[in-house]
């Protein structure tokens, strides 16, 4: 018998209606449906539950990974969005990707996260300013070595996974999502030379920053802003995003198809 922790868009039309069919479909599996504050109420729970349903778009799934992450279980995403670049099946779809989930015919792609101030990041963490700011003026270490001084609007620190996200937009390279590497990538920086940079995932980023502004925030995802300290941290996390697939469709197929 699966246990199932469904995890819900509700800012998407129709997503109760559309989570009321799964859970009468999976109950005629003889699945148990749970959702996050069944989890939080029983700790017996923590770890006898089997897979996350993520249903909304690829947002959905960032926040679930980041939730969930410390359960260590893989996560179905389940397309009730547009791009839908991260999910393992489209709405249309789902109970055939259910029928295949229960018989095992899946598997998973463990998907790099960032840590900093005690908070993860699927895609990204940015350093960023809001509009009506100065420039951010930080200088940039890698693995406590100095790499440069910047005037910018802010940086990005992207995961593979982030690569194809507001890297993208700020001119950062495409990376394959199994690289086992981080990317750097200053955003509208105030030079001629400065470039986006990969570095291996081992590597700690720290970033001082020199000027004064309450209005430099740390963003994780595009979606968790807190205050910025003075002095950012940035590593591997010890956790993994685990993301349930059903194809073998390659990652130049996915790129073609969803971005290009």
């Amino acid at each position: 018998m699966a246990k199932i922790v469904l995890e819900l868009n509700l800012k998407k039309d129709l997503v109760l209606d559309f989570a009321d069919k799964i859970i009468k479909y999976l109950s005629e599996r003889d699945c148990e449906v749970f959702f996050f504050g069944d989890l939080e109420k029983n700790d017996l729970l923590e770890n006898k539950f089997d897979y996350i349903f993520s249903v909304g778009g690829d947002g959905t799934l960032l926040n679930t990974a980041r939730k969930y992450a410390k359960y260590n279980k893989p996560i179905l995403g389940i397309n009730f969005g547009n791009l839908g670049y991260l999910t393992g099946c489209e709405k249309k779809n789902v109970f055939d990707a259910i029928d295949n989930l229960l018989a095992k015919k899946f598997f998973v792609e463990k998907r790099l996260m960032l840590e900093s101030q005690n908070n993860l990041a699927l895609n990204d963490i940015c350093i960023g300013k809001s509009f009506d700011a100065r420039l951010i003026e930080f200088d940039l270490f890698v693995n406590n070595n100095f790499l440069e001084s910047y005037r910018a609007d802010g940086i990005i620190i992207s995961t593979p996974t982030g690569s194809t996200a507001y890297n993208l937009s700020a001119g950062g390279p495409i990376v394959k999502p199994d690289l086992p590497v981080f990317i750097l990538t200053p955003i509208c920086a105030h030079s001629l030379y400065s470039r986006p940079l990969i570095i291996s995932c081992d590597d700690e980023i720290k970033i001082n920053i020199k000027n004064k502004s309450d209005k430099i925030k740390i963003i994780f995802d595009g979606q968790k802003i807190l205050s910025c300290q003075k002095e950012i941290c940035v590593k591997k996390a010890s956790y993994y995003a685990q993301i349930i697939k059903f194809d073998e469709k390659n990652f130049y197929y996915v790129m073609r198809k969803k971005i290009m």
